[in-house]
């Protein structure tokens, strides 16, 4: 039987960083890539049962490489469902580890997902919420997992460009502001876009922040 081998592909994990209003680096989040073009197509294509275990191995891959290979001591941000956590993947000391779960994880999968979050509260992880004011939210669960992150939509980004709906926005996200959660603003792509969301969020990501970043270590290196 032939295999698909994800190394031969040349998949590796880049650490995206997340900023505060500072523009200092408060976590990373792994981010995977191939570093080559994309197999050809019959070599992805699987009867549901395959692509399903292929999507958990890859899931799991990603996973493993990430915590491997950090090598930072701000928290690490893991894009991923926690419903795919193995309970052998390793839990590291050394830094927090950040689970980023999608909202259908915990509405389609409710058991599951329960079970897993248990288990990884219980392991010190904590967790960040993703696509916050795209779909339906539970609060029940939101206040009972207490997430330390959540991450704004690419939609309330955009809706953000609209004065009066930044400043309602201010406003509706108060309560959870005071329940210590942090907003994370993704896919900053200009100066213009970083101090306008300063507003409403408390941390940021995206091409533009990465950018500044490694400019910025370039100076520091450059001036030693």
């Amino acid at each position: 039987m032939k295999k698909f081998s994800f190394f031969s592909k040349g998949i590796q994990v880049e650490f995206n960083p997340i900023v505060n209003q500072r523009l200092e680096v408060i976590a990373h989040e792994a981010i995977m890539r191939f570093d080559e073009l994309i197999p050809p197509q019959e070599e992805l294509q699987f009867d549901t049962f395959e692509l399903t275990q292929f999507q958990v191995n890859l899931d799991s891959l990603y996973k493993r490489l990430a915590i491997k290979t950090y090598k930072g001591s701000v928290p690490l941000l893991l894009c991923a469902s926690p419903n795919q956590m193995p309970h052998m993947l390793p839990i590291p000391k050394e830094y927090e580890l950040i689970v980023t779960i999608s909202q259908p994880v915990f509405l389609f999968n409710t058991e599951m997902t329960k079970e897993h979050l248990n288990y990884l509260t219980g392991k010190g992880v904590n967790f960040a919420l993703d696509g916050f004011g795209h779909k339906f939210l539970s609060l029940p669960f939101l206040i009972n997992l207490q997430p330390k992150f959540i991450k704004f939509a690419n939609e309330i980004i955009i809706a953000c460009q609209d004065e009066k709906i930044l400043n309602r926005l201010v406003k509706l996200i108060q309560p959870f502001k005071e329940m210590g959660i942090q907003f994370i603003a993704d896919g900053i792509e200009s100066q213009e876009q970083f101090d306008r969301m300063k507003l409403l969020a408390d941390a940021f990501e995206g091409a533009w922040i990465s950018e500044l970043m490694v400019n910025r270590d370039r100076h520091v290196d450059e001036s030693i």
